[in-house]
């Protein structure tokens, strides 16, 4: 990963364990601000901006900084490619988020990576993600939903139609507009793809890109897939969901 950074003022400090490059500095010379991001509440099609952190160096030697890690590919850290702070001055990092968008409350971590050699700063990265349109999890589970009927549900009641899922799959979408449409997915046929075998209607660059969403148990078998839905909703016309293979018998390749 490499970053990018925004000068954002930040007006406070907190204190954070990591070191100086090149000095024996105490950790009370290093300083972060904040230690949780939080986004607050938003829905699809309200994305946030980048929100603000920044690094302070208080002690006599540069500081080395400029990398970072986290636990969820929809955090993202900006340095600018800045990697170093001067004795005295600070860095402001633009800190980003591209969920796919599953509702509720969510938490991630990022790893700051500050110092020579690099420690670990954790910041706490929150926000809370309100769709317009979700698919209730008992749908998106194989052990409770055998026939593959994905139900997708307006919060406003409005009706709408499903129009597309991204990656594309076979599969059979209602035509009425309804507060709560259903999309038909064959879970064989997720198990004829992820095991390679060929597919009616997928070409094999589509069938690749299924594959390569799909996580999987180590016995080769898959785990869970996340697709993306297009729906004309008219405040809001994208959801995301994962689908769970946690059937006891447990589907997967054949």
């Amino acid at each position: 990963m490499r970053h990018t950074a925004i000068g954002l003022a930040i007006p406070t400090v907190l204190l954070c364990s990591c070191g100086d490059a090149g000095s024996s500095e105490p950790a009370s010379s290093v300083l972060v601000e904040p230690r949780t991001v939080d986004f607050g509440r938003y829905s699809s099609c309200d994305p946030p901006g980048p929100m603000p952190l920044r690094i302070v160096n208080r002690s006599r030697a540069p500081l080395a900084v400029g990398d970072w890690d986290s636990s969820c590919r929809c955090v993202t850290a900006n340095f600018g490619g800045v990697t170093e702070i001067a004795p005295g001055e600070h860095l402001d990092v633009a800190v980003s988020l591209a969920p796919w968008g599953m509702p509720g409350p969510h938490g991630h971590d990022l790893d700051l990576l500050i110092g020579s050699p690099p420690a670990r700063v954790a910041v706490r990265v929150a926000y809370r993600m309100d769709p317009e349109v979700v698919v209730p999890e008992p749908s998106r589970r194989r052990s409770e939903n055998p026939a593959g009927r994905l139900e997708f549900d307006a919060i406003d009641g409005t009706p709408f139609r499903v129009l597309a899922i991204d990656p594309p799959l076979p599969a059979r979408f209602e035509q009425a507009a309804s507060a709560s449409p259903a999309v038909e997915i064959d879970w064989a046929t997720l198990d004829a793809i992820a095991a390679g075998e060929g597919i009616d209607g997928l070409d094999e660059a589509q069938a690749t890109r299924v594959r390569g969403l799909m996580r999987r148990h180590a016995d080769g078998r898959w785990r869970s897939l996340w697709l993306r839905a297009t729906t004309d909703h008219p405040v809001c016309g994208e959801v995301s969901f994962g689908l769970s293979n946690d059937a006891p018998d447990g589907g997967g390749d054949r």
